[in-house]
């Protein structure tokens, strides 16, 4: 069989990487959690990479905020931003199979995770951070487990969630039900969200819901991982699937509701789904005297009931061969860059919602799951659903190409994982 390049040519060497990772410069603490080396990282100047630079970007300047906070408590560390994202796999490869690659990226794990790690990209961060550290949120940190081990450090504010947001102004002025009214009356779930739909259809108003991209619309119910993220069945196929996919078919073709870039702000749809922040920031660039409201997008499981959310899963992972001197210091301040976007975030929300609002939020916080994952070759974004149905394609047939697809990808997966425990040591 024929190995895959990165799990051959970075794996096999992961074991060493690992245990030098363990027994190396950092020497442990009390709690058996590596300490920083503060001689390693005198001068030393950390590069942590991502989509965008986070020094320039005014939507992501709070990592940025916490990095300069980490220099602050270590004096003489530096920190630069490069911008190769957690989607280019090859240039992360090769910076690694260069014996230069960066000491943090952060990694959008619903859709990189766990094909990136079976491919050799990242190492664990096991022993490199107190589990009971305030800064950091199991729920959110288990978006980046696999296979026994931590991959990444996290906190549930810094990772986006898809949210709903609708003109409530405009709901009233033509007497169509808002969702806070069927969540005061504990109906608010996806049938009432459809009933909403149908309504504003018949009233000639549209909603945008991004061409129903995010994972949370399909991916979430086209794959179930085990609790390991290392073994997948694809189950685009099942009857829950298809009966979900009708529903957002009706949504897409009966009610040809939804309007890409559209505001509700502006008054261009009655409602919108994106992720927060982006959400509340777009609405926030034009004013209005209308009454703009926000709740989370119900699950289309009928189980799931009450306030809750699905991360889109932000990490700062360490790369596969990062320097291991500096990766105590590097966890940290991965933890540093998180604890300021949380910080910032949560006050950002708290400014600019109404206090209802908030709150709705701040309890949906409390019931946060990782989103469901893709296979390597097949994320999200490959599932096009929107542009299907739109062409008046029937769901059967949708689901019948789309699970041939996954399945040959999942069964890949399944090929590769089994020489990356072999090789990589981590099967003992």
């Amino acid at each position: 069989m024929k190995k895959n390049f990165l799990a051959k040519g970075i794996a096999v060497s992961l074991a060493a990487i690992m245990v030098a990772a363990t027994f190396g410069a950092c020497k442990k603490g009390g709690n058996g959690i590596q300490e920083i080396n503060e001689e390693a990282i005198k001068g030393y100047t950390f590069r942590v990479s991502a989509y965008r630079d986070f020094s320039n970007d005014p939507l992501n300047h709070e990592y940025a905020d916490g990095a300069d906070q980490f220099m602050v408590d270590h004096p003489g560390t530096k920190v630069e931003y490069l911008t190769v994202g957690d989607h280019q796999p090859e240039s992360i490869a090769s910076a690694i199979a260069a014996g230069d690659v960066w000491d943090l990226q952060y990694v959008f794990t619903c859709s990189r995770l766990p094909g990136d790690i079976v491919d050799g990209l990242y190492e664990p961060v096991d022993g490199y951070y107190d589990p009971n550290d305030e800064r950091i949120d199991e729920d959110a940190m288990k978006s980046g487990y696999f296979d026994g081990h931590y991959y990444g450090v996290s906190n549930r504010v810094m990772n986006e969630a898809n949210y709903l947001s609708y003109n409530e102004s405009l709901f009233k002025e033509n007497g169509i039900k808002t969702p806070h009214e069927y969540y005061k009356e504990n109906k608010w779930n996806f049938d009432a969200f459809m009933e909403i739909c149908k309504a504003l259809h018949e009233k000639g108003f549209k909603i945008n819901t991004g061409n129903f991209l995010r994972p949370d619309w399909i991916m979430n119910y086209a794959t179930d991982w085990n609790d390991d993220y290392t073994e997948v069945e694809i189950t685009i196929d099942s009857n829950e699937t298809r009966q979900i996919l009708d529903k957002y078919r009706t949504i897409i073709y009966d009610y040809d509701m939804l309007a890409t870039k559209a505001k509700v702000v502006r008054r261009e749809v009655a409602m919108q789904a994106e992720v927060m922040p982006n959400l509340m920031v777009g609405n926030l660039t034009t004013e209005t005297d209308d009454v703009i409201r926000y709740i989370y997008l119900p699950s289309a499981r009928p189980e799931k009931i009450g306030p809750h959310l699905y991360l889109t899963d932000a990490q700062f992972m360490t790369p596969t061969g990062s320097n291991p001197d500096v990766k105590a210091a590097a966890v940290e301040l991965g933890i540093c860059m998180g604890a300021s976007r949380k910080a910032y975030i949560l006050d950002y929300y708290k400014k600019n919602m109404n206090d209802e609002d908030f709150e709705i939020l701040t309890k949906a916080m409390e019931d946060e799951e990782p989103l469901g994952r893709g296979v390597n070759g097949f994320n999200h974004t490959h599932l096009l659903f929107y542009d299907n149905m739109k062409s008046g394609k029937p769901v059967a047939t949708y689901i019948s190409e789309m699970a041939t697809k996954m399945k040959t990808y999942a069964d890949e997966f399944n090929r590769k994982l089994e020489d990356y425990r072999a090789e990589s040591g981590l099967e003992d």
